[in-house]
């Protein structure tokens, strides 16, 4: 009997590992800090730890989307009642949030399905950007209002644009030489990319000659908000490891350019 090939149709597919010594990045001087785990284009849902110290107090805001938060240790005052260590919160879409305070140093796992809106007692402090976008649940959470600090996101053209600065592209070429050892290599880059914002956009599809020549090597492009995320990426100790690992396995031409 011949049994149904299950295999993937996208041979590209590899686990997201996001090591212990992934950067956190801070949100609020001295007080509160955040290190994205996933991010998920297709859905617009996000992973995230959270870390607040004792006394840090996140502004009001309402969910548009469900989330799940899990305290790994410490306690938070969530509107009227307090989430100790080992405690897990479901909260529904819609839901509104007064003030969120750390009652202690705490440290906790959030799940998001999308964005949130912030408010005061005059009304609406900042919306998420997804404006008419057919493309708005594909948002990723650098593209939304974060519910834990208002000032960690925003849409990334926005910001450029705010900034002055232009996003950037990592262009590689990749001649595979051990497919074993280049996989390892696969399942470390995801993390590391994301980790400074950036995202993958060609990885090894097929491609066609349109002009001049060409040979058969995979192509991958990454996009980061600036060439100094593209650069801090490629200068991380995870994608340090990450090349590690990748040494003997392909022969490799990188490049930075910035887009238009």
């Amino acid at each position: 009997m011949v049994l149904q090939d299950i295999n993937p149709i996208n041979d590209q597919l590899a686990d997201i590992i996001v090591r212990a010594g992934e950067p956190w990045i801070e949100t609020a001087p001295g007080m509160a800090w955040t290190k994205v785990l996933w991010t998920g284009p297709e859905t617009g849902r996000w992973v995230a730890l959270f870390r607040w110290n004792k006394g840090y107090v996140a502004p009001p805001h309402k969910h548009l989307s469900d989330a799940h938060t899990y305290v790994l240790k410490g306690k938070l005052q969530v509107r009227d009642g307090v989430l100790e260590a080992g405690d897990y919160d479901y909260e529904p879409n819609g839901v509104l949030h007064g003030k969120t305070e750390a009652l202690e140093d705490t440290e906790y796992l959030f799940v998001c399905e999308g964005p949130v809106v912030f408010f005061d007692e005059d009304g609406i402090t900042q919306l998420p950007q997804l404006g008419r976008d057919a493309k708005a649940k594909r948002l990723s959470p650098h593209q939304l209002t974060c519910p834990i600090s208002p000032s960690i996101t925003s849409t990334s053209t926005t910001s450029r644009r705010k900034a002055n600065t232009m996003a950037a592209y990592i262009i590689a070429r990749v001649r595979v030489t051990d497919t074993d050892q280049y996989d390892k290599y696969k399942l470390l880059t995801p993390a590391a990319v994301a980790g400074h914002g950036g995202s993958f956009i060609v990885r090894g599809g097929d491609h066609q000659v349109l002009e001049g020549e060409a040979d058969d090597r995979r192509i991958v492009v990454l996009e980061f908000p600036t060439s100094a995320d593209a650069r801090a990426f490629y200068d991380s100790p995870a994608y340090v490891d990450a090349r590690a690992v990748r040494s003997g396995a392909a022969e490799m031409e990188m490049v930075l350019v910035e887009g238009a």
